[in-house]
């Protein structure tokens, strides 16, 4: 059997995973969260989906040299097209928000997706947008987590769908209700190092002359408004 080394991010996901249940890993990739849940004694009956045939081979081929490849059920799938059986739980990471937030929409639009199903969900950029969409399209968050791993900041967020739609406001869109309001400990520098970003990409655009860095410039200083109510609720 090969050692492995799970990132920080795989094993902050895994917690949210029921052990014994049914786990959907929709765009798995070369498939660690599987071998993760496989190898850490969850006992868990799992599928790990991917739109494309390499990483899945990639996948097999790990799971193969982990001596777990019989407990899992690979599908070539784009989002949960294929996926024909039911799971209890379905995973959807390392995509960008508007990616995971279209895999949603289908899959809502072909009845794909039951009441009270969990979806643990961590896109690596557009979290706004995809919050949005969760909050206004029937998915109840239940926790959100960021958490830094090496030089990268991520979100795990944790929501059931109910159908219930609803509103939040534009801090809570931006930034997530428990990261923002629970103080957690990667939010603050997540601020800090996202105010130099926002005020570099500022400095620059002021010197351009053109009618879309105009446009530009506004939409930063606007994010530079909600960091500094972000960081308010932090002091």
């Amino acid at each position: 059997m090969t050692d492995y080394k799970f990132s920080k991010r795989i094993e902050t996901i895994a917690k949210y995973i029921k052990k014994g249940t049914t786990v959907a890993d929709i765009g798995t990739d070369h498939g660690y969260l599987p071998l993760y849940l496989l190898l850490n004694d969850y006992g868990t009956d799992i599928i790990a989906a991917d739109v494309r045939k390499e990483p899945l081979e990639k996948a097999k081929r790990n799971a193969k040299a982990a001596g777990v490849s019989d407990k899992i059920r690979f599908c070539l799938s784009d989002g949960l097209d294929n996926i024909t059986d039911d799971a209890d739980t379905y995973v959807i990471c390392g995509m960008g928000g508007y990616v995971i937030l279209h895999i949603l929409e289908k899959a809502i639009a072909d009845k794909k997706i039951k009441q009270e199903k969990e979806f643990i969900l961590s896109p690596h950029s557009d979290e706004k947008v995809l919050r949005e969409f969760l909050y206004k399209n029937g998915f109840r968050i239940e926790d959100e987590e960021m958490i830094r791993d090496k030089d990268f900041f991520y979100v795990i967020i944790h929501c059931v769908y109910d159908g219930i739609r609803r509103e939040a406001d534009e801090l809570t869109y931006y930034y997530g209700e428990q990261p923002l309001y629970q103080m957690q400990p990667a939010m603050e520098e997540f601020l800090t190092r996202e105010k130099r970003i926002l005020c570099e990409v500022a400095d620059k655009l002021k010197k351009l002359d053109s009618e879309n860095a105009t446009v530009k410039l506004k939409e930063i200083e606007y994010r530079l408004i909600m960091n500094s109510a972000a960081m308010d609720l932090l002091r």
